[in-house]
């Protein structure tokens, strides 16, 4: 179980995948463009990269690979220059930019993390009761691309659909 996972609520399944996540003051053409995002993998490993503060010209980047989960939380236990070593050690030669970003970053900006996932049912007691859960908190996604945020939109709109078209969606016209 995570460190301060609730006993109650529905178990933590691993995903044997550690995020990373830092900032980086780079002068690089790709890490200076306040408009490019990148994304460079290698098949099991990816490293995702985007503007964070034009004005700084700070990238924030998020490294994802596959790690079992207890050598996730040691690593990350050890703080950020040990998780911005390991980076560095797994993306050796990687293309220009990788290893200048990640070498540009303090580890006072670096900190990660092992990935969970949860499955709620109907009987979960994260739910207690009726309740409406939309995006990451319905899906329990791995925090990519703001995928939680986007998902959170889609379901609104299904959720919207579906109240309106039901009786409480017809009483509520009234």
């Amino acid at each position: 179980v995570a460190a301060g996972h609730d006993a109650g609520a529905p178990p933590l399944e691993p995903l044997e995948v550690m995020v990373i996540l830092g900032f980086a003051r780079s002068t690089h053409p790709l890490c200076a463009d306040a408009d490019t995002v990148f994304e460079v993998v290698d098949g099991s490993s990816r490293l995702y990269c985007q503007p964070f503060d034009a004005t700084e010209g700070t990238t924030m980047w998020q490294f994802s690979f596959p790690i079992a989960t207890a050598d996730a939380a040691a690593l990350g236990a050890r703080g950020g220059e040990a998780m911005r070593e390991e980076a560095l050690r797994r993306c050796a030669g990687w293309m220009a930019p990788v290893e200048e970003l990640l070498s540009a970053t303090s580890a006072d900006d670096v900190t990660g993390y092992p990935v969970f996932e949860t499955q709620l049912g109907d009987e979960s007691p994260l739910l207690g009761g009726r309740a409406a859960l939309i995006g990451d908190a319905l899906h329990a996604m791995a925090p990519f691309k703001a995928q939680g945020a986007n998902q959170a939109l889609l379901d609104a709109v299904a959720l919207a659909r579906a109240l309106y078209d039901s009786a409480a969606g017809d009483a509520a016209a009234d």
